[in-house]
């Protein structure tokens, strides 16, 4: 007996796309993403340019591309600067990237961080934003971003 060919091409394109519906239901874990060093880089006349050094930790079983990176960043309750990295990183499966971050402090939010304590060299600060990852052979995906922790400021 013999199978009609156009039986066989409709079978053959519902497993192919179930197979695709399958895949793409298959979200990666998020990256870790931690705040490792923050720096001042430059002070102008209105705001201080500072570099925010970011340890990216891949917990995938396949290599992450970070796209895109939305991000606020606090210092002891006082919003610094936010903003948006496009510079793509890739970060291998299990592995660790790095990220440095370009931020714009205005005078103003620095002074009233100076004013809560001004021996004071740490800071908590929190990390929140946005993470869009790629490279994952279809389309992105878009993560929120949550940290908190403490850190040395170099001066």
């Amino acid at each position: 007996m013999r199978s009609k060919p156009g039986l066989l091409s409709a079978l053959g394109l519902l497993i192919a796309g179930l197979l695709i519906a399958g895949c793409s239901g298959v979200r990666p874990q998020p990256p870790e993403v931690s705040l490792k060093r923050l720096q001042v880089a430059e002070l102008s006349l209105s705001h201080a340019n500072l570099l925010a050094d970011l340890t990216i930790y891949n917990p995938n079983l396949i290599a992450l591309t970070l796209e895109q990176f939305d991000y606020t960043l606090t210092l002891n309750g006082v919003k610094i600067s936010s903003g948006r990295s496009i510079e793509p990183t890739t970060v291998a499966s299990h592995g660790y990237g790095d990220l440095t971050v370009k931020l714009s402090a205005a005078y103003f939010d620095l002074i009233r961080l100076v004013q809560l304590d001004k021996q004071q060299k740490s800071f908590k600060y929190t990390l929140q934003g946005n993470i869009q990852v790629g490279g994952l052979g279809f389309v992105s995906v878009n993560y929120p971003l949550l940290q908190s922790g403490e850190i040395h400021i170099e001066r």
